[in-house]
């Protein structure tokens, strides 16, 4: 079973209990002596790290490990503070945002974000592909192929976290919030399998995307991501 661990909660001195998720389901399991740096399977107390896993049943209340490969771990890649943030960041939206029996939904979502992490994408870049990813999961439906009030395709010139989508010339009211290449950054990566920069655009443009989006989910949730602040600093 391929899993991508999500929590890691201590129990007694070295042992652990593990949320992780596939891609269909949420589940915990009880790692012996994890907590252990000579214990053969000490990775899986590292956040995202992603493994292939057996479990057996077990007298407690949890399936018991029995056997772990490593696939990947974000600790086995060069990182620095915004790429740790973003690490942070990922983790506190999975946690505060989806209920434990539905945080497999973002299975994908993380895998390719953790892949662009390894690769050197921008951490920007990264946390815009993957916000704006979830929040479909969250309820909030996102129109990026036409005016959402019309039905329009020509003249996009605006964005609207508020009604949900790409906004025409003829629709959108008074100034507008967002260029070109600010719109072509949210329609390429709510529609693409991965973060997707574009060329020129600038670190400020990228931010101004990312505060509103984060007070859109402080109002529409009622949580703010603190990480996300933090790396926008």
């Amino acid at each position: 079973m391929e899993i991508i661990v999500i929590s890691i909660a201590q129990y007694k001195e070295k042992d652990a209990v593990i949320n992780a998720i596939t891609d269909n389901k949420t589940i915990s399991f009880y790692a012996r002596g994890i907590l252990s740096p000579r214990n053969k399977n000490s990775f899986l107390s590292c956040l995202f790290t992603k493994a292939n896993i057996s479990l057996i049943d077990g007298k407690i209340k949890y399936p018991i490990l029995e056997n772990a490969e490593l696939i990947s771990s974000p600790m086995n890649a060069n990182y620095d503070y915004g790429y740790m943030t973003t690490v942070m960041l990922l983790n506190e939206a999975i946690i505060r945002l989806f209920p434990e029996e539905e945080r497999f939904l973002t299975y994908d979502i993380i895998s390719s974000s953790l892949e662009a992490l390894k690769n050197n994408v921008n951490p920007l870049i990264i946390s815009t592909f993957f916000l704006f990813k979830i929040l479909p999961l969250l309820g909030f439906g996102i129109e990026v192929n036409k005016c959402l009030i019309c039905g329009s395709k020509k003249q996009i010139v605006d964005f609207s976290f508020i009604e949900g989508g790409f906004l025409c010339a003829k629709c959108a009211e008074g100034d507008h919030r967002y260029t070109n290449k600010q719109l072509m950054l949210i329609r390429n990566n709510i529609l693409s399998n991965k973060p997707e920069n574009i060329p020129d655009i600038t670190t400020d443009e990228v931010k101004s995307i990312l505060i509103d989006l984060n007070n859109f989910v402080e109002e529409g949730i009622g949580f703010r991501l603190k990480q996300l602040d933090t790396l926008l600093k």
